[in-house]
């Protein structure tokens, strides 16, 4: 029982190993700022709506407006990230919702805007959040070391439930004290720290030795009988290796030579037949009476 405070902080200090790379590194200080000021702005937004004189109605129309995107386009945004990158993807998506969030926050310090201008920025914000989701799983394993993608998770997983919690508090305290056209403006200084962390990245592919995937190959390809032939190029095959040697029992013997009338072939080899001119010769005249 001793052990287990030491143990904590071992393990949170694995966790947090993962943040001494560059790339990783300033990745998730965009990512966590970010985070902060979308569980801020969800409060501020709801305040706004409010305060300007809207019903518990007008808030559900801003609120699904803000959801429907996401539901209508996820899977156009996983496609296009994998079509043109996850990095470009994930800049205009914190482009658009920078944009969007400034816009309202002006009108808001401008005056009392109406219920469809909370509506249609609200819809631009979740456009955003369409695009940028499937984007940041892929771009998350792609810049951080493959022996460190579980802390990696494990330490965004930590600051999202961290800025869920923390951020309406804060949302809360701000609105009370400047009012939500603040709150909302800081949401818009947080997707512009984000743009600025993705913008300084260095291109992931190339790093660590590491592939290009199956899946980009085929996205890249004119036509998938064209990624299936280049992902399937056939590999170079070694020579067979040579025989194992034959015991001497097993040799084959060499050939027996024969003589000019053949011979008898030693036991165990080849019959040999008589060649050419080994006929039985002639007696000599002087044998003959």
């Amino acid at each position: 029982m001793s052990h287990g405070p030491g143990r904590g902080t071992s393990a949170l200090t694995h966790r947090v190993a993962v943040l001494r790379g560059r790339s990783f590194r300033r990745f998730f200080i965009g990512y966590t700022t970010s985070l902060l000021g979308t569980s801020m702005s969800a409060v501020a937004v709801t305040f706004a709506v409010l305060d300007d004189g809207g019903s518990a109605a007008d808030l559900g129309y801003v609120l699904a407006a803000r959801i429907l995107p996401q539901v209508a386009l996820v899977l156009g945004g996983g496609v296009l990230a994998d079509r043109i990158g996850r990095r470009p993807v994930m800049l205009a998506a914190d482009g658009l919702r920078c944009g969007a969030q400034a816009a309202l926050a002006v009108a808001l310090l401008a005056g009392r805007p109406e219920v469809w201008v909370f509506a249609a920025l609200a819809a631009l914000v979740g456009t955003g959040d369409a695009f940028c989701g499937p984007a940041l799983d892929g771009l998350m394993i792609e810049i951080a070391p493959s022996e460190e993608l579980g802390s990696a998770n494990a330490l965004c997983g930590l600051t999202q439930s961290g800025t869920g919690i923390i951020g309406p508090a804060l949302a809360g305290l701000l609105v009370a004290l400047a009012g939500p056209a603040v709150v909302i403006a800081i949401d818009a200084a947080s997707y512009a720290v984000s743009t600025l962390a993705l913008a300084m990245l260095r291109p992931p592919d190339g790093r660590h030795g590491r592939t290009v995937p199956a899946a980009a190959v085929a996205s890249s390809a004119t036509t998938p009988a064209a990624a299936v032939a280049e992902t399937t190029t056939p590999l170079p095959r070694s020579p067979p290796p040579p025989p194992p040697p034959l015991p001497r029992s097993r040799q084959p013997l060499p050939p027996q030579r024969a003589g000019r009338c053949g011979g008898r072939p030693r036991r165990g080899g080849p019959s040999l037949s008589p060649g050419p001119g080994c006929g039985p010769r002639p007696r000599s005249s002087r044998c003959s009476t």
